[in-house]
């Protein structure tokens, strides 16, 4: 039963990373993208915080990638805010893009 509804969870978290960020790149409105650019940051951001927590303390390694991972997120805010032309905006979410799946990636493998 548990692992069942952990099955969901994770399922459910997969689609909207997946649906969030194709909406991301394939948005052509500026205040659209922006707004899913900032919920796809906290999204990358509370998957690497989930994968932390979800690991026991001993584990200091794995836990500390996933906390990079969720750090590459916050750049990519940092980086967007200071962003002037379009390439700088790519890079950030080119970093965002890292962040969630790459947290998925650790969330669903360790």
């Amino acid at each position: 039963m548990a692992i069942g509804f952990l099955g969901i969870i994770i399922g459910g978290m997969s689609l909207v990373s997946i649906v969030g960020l194709l909406l991301l790149y394939l948005t052509k409105q500026a205040m659209t993208k922006k707004t899913l650019f900032y919920v796809m940051a906290i999204w990358g951001v509370l998957i690497a915080l989930i994968s932390v927590v979800n690991m026991p303390v001993n584990w200091g390694t794995q836990r500390a990638a996933a906390g990079i991972l969720g750090c590459v997120s916050l750049g990519g805010i940092l980086i967007f805010n200071k962003a002037d032309n379009e390439k700088q905006q790519m890079i950030a979410y080119v970093l965002v893009t890292i962040s969630v799946v790459g947290g998925m990636l650790k969330l669903i493998i360790l």
